[in-house]
């Protein structure tokens, strides 16, 4: 006969947001999820025959050759070093990709428990584990989950850091931010915004200004370090690690306010349209509309891509966490994610397009305000339903 204690029930269930076990449920049940997404015989991306070719090329010990196939090598060399222990090359850049996605998990719960509690870093771990961009991430051969793992840790440790400025709080937060950059450029947002805020922080807490002092100061040669590196690099023709002339381009357009050249042509484009309108001599047509709020429409474009990123339905929790009181460290996490928001827009008014994958990491840094929402939604419909019937609710929606 069965013994019921050994069940698992549903009360059992229901207790695992409060437990402190319940980072490690949320993370069986990524990777149950993902080995499902492994099985499966997707179709390996343009980017992904890349990486795995300067991969082959690494390990076959032709590092010059390599680096021609892709210039920032980090990703390819892991794809190298994990194909000595998996054969199939496409199958070793996927188990990287699941790595990553899943061990995001922890800190995203560990930020998310600073941020709000247990309970609301449980539902924000749950609902990233079953939101279906971070798992196509996942079953992807791409460098973004790297670099959304790497990006976590160093949000996590620099909010650590905030709160109580020790050396070795600065550090990991040097370190994460480093190799985030190693993944996508787009990492150097990190290595300019933490010293920022640390030197904005160290006046507004005078008790704990020079231990603050310091870690912007770490933060402040790194980067002079960089540019140090990328100048050799660039200047005495030697090979480009990590796209160090496209950092010094970037740079360039900034400043040149070159990078509003698409918006120019953009501009003019619709001028001509404005004059073949059946009306030209009137105000108010499609065209001079548009024209007026090009700025505007790339932001509701942004918009709509970050809210499928995050996954529609999720806006309903959203919504109930605001309620929650902003604290100095909440600031913080929305000032890490406004200034990423504001370089994709950036790169969208240069480019005219953006992938879904550049606006990743504003997605990831909203799930902490997702899982208290979701958290305050529990406590309410269990007032008014049961348990059970919440948990029916979440799985049919989410």
């Amino acid at each position: 006969m069965v013994n019921m204690d050994n069940v698992i029930s549903f009360e059992k269930i229901s207790k695992w947001p409060e437990s402190k076990k319940g980072l490690l449920y949320i993370i069986c049940i990524s990777m149950i999820l993902k080995a499902f997404l492994f099985a499966s015989d997707s179709v390996i991306n343009n980017d992904g025959l890349l990486y795995i070719a300067a991969a082959q090329d690494f390990a076959a010990g032709h590092f010059k050759e390599g680096l021609s196939e892709f210039p920032m090598p980090f990703y390819s060399l892991l794809i190298a070093i994990v194909h000595f222990l998996i054969p199939d090359w496409a199958a070793a850049a996927r188990v990287i990709s699941v790595t990553f996605i899943v061990f995001t998990l922890i800190p995203l719960y560990l930020m998310t428990k600073e941020l709000f509690d247990r309970k609301a870093a449980f539902w924000a771990c749950l609902a990233f584990t079953l939101a279906p961009f971070p798992n196509s991430l996942a079953d992807d051969v791409i460098r973004d989950p790297g670099f959304i793992f790497c990006t976590a840790w160093a949000v996590y440790f620099a909010l650590r850091s905030s709160q109580s400025p020790k050396i070795i709080l600065f550090t990991a937060t040097a370190f994460f931010s480093l190799v985030s950059i190693l993944f996508r450029i787009e990492g150097i947002i990190l290595i300019l915004f933490f010293p920022t805020y640390f030197l904005v922080l160290s006046y507004m807490k005078n008790q704990e200004r020079a231990p603050l002092l310091k870690g912007a100061l770490l933060f402040i040669v790194i980067p002079l370090l960089l540019v140090i590196v990328f100048s050799v690099c660039r200047f005495n023709d030697t090979v480009s690690f990590n796209r160090s002339d496209d950092i010094y381009a970037e740079f360039q357009n900034l400043f040149k306010i070159e990078f509003l050249n698409n918006y120019h042509d953009l501009s003019e484009q619709l001028e001509i349209l404005i004059q073949s309108s059946p009306f030209p001599g009137f105000k108010n047509n499609f065209a001079e509309i548009a024209k007026h709020y090009i700025p505007v429409i790339y932001f509701l474009g942004l918009t709509e891509t970050l809210i499928v990123n995050l996954f529609p339905l999720f806006i309903i929790p959203l919504f109930f966490s605001f309620k929650e009181p902003i604290k100095i460290k909440h600031v913080f996490v929305i000032g890490v994610l406004l200034v990423f928001i504001l370089l994709a827009y950036y790169f969208l008014l240069k480019r005219d397009f953006l992938t879904s994958r550049y606006i990743s990491i504003p997605a990831l840094l909203i799930y902490p305000w997702v899982g208290v929402g979701i958290q305050r939604l529990y406590e309410y419909l269990s007032k008014t339903i049961s348990k059970k019937g919440f948990a029916a609710l979440f799985l049919l929606l989410f």
